[in-house]
This record gives C-alpha cells, sequence and structure tokens, in this order.
C-alpha cells in the first residue's frame, strides 16, 4: 500500500513539475527551420528550448551531429513560425536577478517602424536557469531599427512613466498610456498604433 501511495506522489509532482514548462523545452526536439550570418541564410532543423536567449541546437540533416550556435555565432533564426533576430546590450530582470546581456536571441513580435522584441529566459527556485521553473519574457522596443533598447517594465507605475516619455512623438498614445488604456499586458496593440500611421515629428 505504502509503495502505491509513493508511486502515485511521485507521478503527481512529476506531472506538476511538467506544468510549468514551456512546450517547446523538450530535449533534442528538432524542427525545420534556418539560421541566418555573414554567409547568408543556412537551412536546416532547430531546436530551440525557450529557456535560454544564448543559444540554439542545429542539424542540417535530421540524422546529423547536433551543433550549437550561440547569439555571437548569427544574424537570427527562424523556427515554429517565429523569427528571433540578435539584439545587444540589454539588461534583463530573471526572477530577482538583474542580468546583463552583449547579445541575445529576441522574438520579433511585432516589426515596424517601432520594434518589439521578447527575450526568453528561465527562472528556477534555486537556479535562474534551473530545468522546471517558470518561463520569463522581457519585452522590448526600438525605434527605427536603430540597435537603441527600452525594456518595457511590467510594473504600472513605472510602465506608465517610462512609455509616456518614450511616446513623445505619437501624443495621442501616450494619452492613452496616460489614462491606462494602454499597459503592459496589451503592449503589442500599442507598438501596432504606433507603426499605423507617422509619427507626430515626422509628418
Amino acid at each position: 500500500m505504502k509503495t502505491c501511495i509513493f508511486q502515485c506522489s511521485a507521478l503527481l509532482l512529476l506531472l506538476v513539475c511538467s506544468s510549468f514548462r514551456h512546450p517547446n523545452h523538450v530535449k533534442d526536439d528538432f524542427r525545420p527551420g534556418y539560421y541566418v550570418d555573414s554567409s547568408g541564410k543556412v537551412e536546416g532543423y532547430i531546436n530551440f528550448t525557450y529557456d535560454t536567449y544564448e543559444k540554439f541546437d542545429f542539424k542540417e540533416e535530421p540524422t546529423d551531429k547536433k551543433i550549437t550556435k550561440h547569439a555571437t555565432d548569427c544574424d537570427g533564426f527562424s523556427v515554429d513560425g517565429k523569427t528571433f533576430r540578435v539584439i545587444g546590450r540589454i539588461n534583463l530582470k530573471i526572477g530577482i536577478w538583474n542580468v546583463s546581456a552583449e547579445k541575445a536571441f529576441a522574438e520579433v513580435v511585432v516589426e515596424g517602424p517601432l520594434n518589439l522584441y521578447k527575450v526568453y529566459a528561465m527562472v528556477g527556485n534555486a537556479n535562474m536557469r534551473a530545468p522546471g521553473g517558470a518561463e520569463v519574457g522581457n519585452y522590448f522596443l526600438e525605434k527605427a531599427n536603430s540597435k537603441r533598447y527600452l525594456y518595457a517594465p511590467p510594473g504600472k507605475a513605472r510602465f506608465r512613466s517610462e512609455m509616456m516619455d518614450f511616446f513623445q512623438d505619437r501624443m495621442d498614445i501616450a494619452e492613452k498610456v496616460d489614462d491606462r488604456r494602454y499597459n503592459f499586458n496589451n503592449i503589442a496593440e500599442m507598438v501596432k498604433d504606433y507603426n499605423s500611421k507617422p509619427c507626430d515629428t515626422c509628418r
């Protein structure tokens, strides 16, 4: 009886831990994709686990030995219908840690005059890269491909303050941030609004 209870408890614990993982957090789950470097586009199979912003694994053919590509090795990659671009000199908030990254792979969430990026990481109970932890997403804004990236803080007061300052070239958006029609939860909608017409100083 005790053995049965122990087995059931272990199975339940495994299911609970697994529920916190991103659906793509599967070891060696290679899918069709490509990366881009100085030589051009290289097609093959990519395994990106969404728990690190620094690297992905690549195979040209499914039976090949995998190689690891880092953010210092290429300009970006595409897999699962998502495009990732290398951005740099950013400060990430990962759990209780503030982490500086010279280069990181960032998902292109919205592209246009104003780009919105999402940088993935993982935080666990004791180590920010621990398996079974919770996914963390940091959002960054970039105007006119300037390579200057503004971190979008999730906190209500700080988000409101920084976004009102950031959108001085679109006062209608700044006003929507001020009265909280735009906030961290609908940040993609806010960026699409900005891209829908010229900025005030661009007319």
